[in-house]
């Protein structure tokens, strides 16, 4: 398995290499203008730590909507499909690519862009936002949300057959508003209605002079933040791999449907 996987890692960047270096060359020249601009609008430091969150977030959701691709193109799918491979060993390689290397890959190549920037910024302007690796702070906590929502979207490549990306984000809002919504009436189920609470300024600072509210309030807050724990447990050790395996299921039901 491991020879096949790293077979077909070999596969996909001898194919994309164009791509790829197409796609970083126009993400370095417009983070390079992102750059002077920050530069010349007199923006303090903290440039790098906003910056490669959004560049991670955005182009890994990409990356990964597209890891099936082939899959879901006429004149290419039956290609795809007829590789000595299982769905299994697409399956690791597409993580593996679109996950850990596609990390390490961004964040170096953002460290080197740093200090390009920087030096390029020092002899234009005489200064610049130094150099900067995404190994700590908000960059550390990208990586960390990145690895988190990558099984959505790594779903959503196989599952929908076109505008993947665009069909992942519709399905994450609606399921986010359901969420909303299964929270909003165990809240009323646990402490009646919450309405008159937020009426009177539970969200408005929680200040309470006769401290009539403080009880209900400390108890909502306890419900929401065991709420909050419960969710992080499931995205971490039950949603992620969950997703992986319904990836799997997916395709191999695509390769059954081919009769492959």
């Amino acid at each position: 398995m491991i020879q096949r996987v790293f077979s077909l890692m070999k596969l996909s960047f001898v194919e994309q290499r164009r791509s790829i270096a197409i796609a970083a060359g126009a993400t370095f020249g417009g983070l390079m203008l992102v750059y002077l601009i920050g530069l010349a609008s007199g923006r303090a430091a903290g440039f790098h730590e906003g910056m490669f969150p959004l560049v991670l977030l955005g182009s890994g959701t990409i990356v990964t909507s597209l890891a099936f691709i082939d899959l879901h193109l006429q004149h290419r799918s039956q290609a795809f499909l007829m590789l000595p491979v299982s769905a299994l060993d697409r399956v690791i390689e597409r993580i593996l690519t679109t996950n850990v290397l596609f990390v390490i890959a961004l964040a170096l190549a953002y460290g080197l862009f740093s200090l390009i920037a920087a030096g390029i910024a020092e002899l234009l302007v005489g200064r610049s936002f130094g150099f900067y690796l995404p190994l700590s702070g908000r960059g550390l906590m990208a990586i960390r949300r990145y690895t988190l929502i990558h099984a959505v979207f790594l779903f959503g490549a196989v599952y929908f057959r076109g505008k993947n990306l665009l069909k992942t984000l519709l399905s994450l809002a609606v399921l986010g508003m359901i969420v909303f919504a299964v929270t909003a009436v165990l809240v009323w189920l646990a402490f009646g209605d919450y309405r008159e609470l937020m009426r009177r300024g539970m969200y408005s600072g929680m200040v309470f002079g006769d401290g009539v509210l403080t009880d209900q309030v400390v108890k909502i807050t306890d419900f929401m933040h065991g709420i909050g724990r419960v969710v992080r447990f499931a995205l971490v050790y039950v949603m992620t791999p969950f997703l992986w395996v319904l990836t799997w299921l997916r395709l191999r039901e695509t390769e059954v449907m081919h009769g492959v």
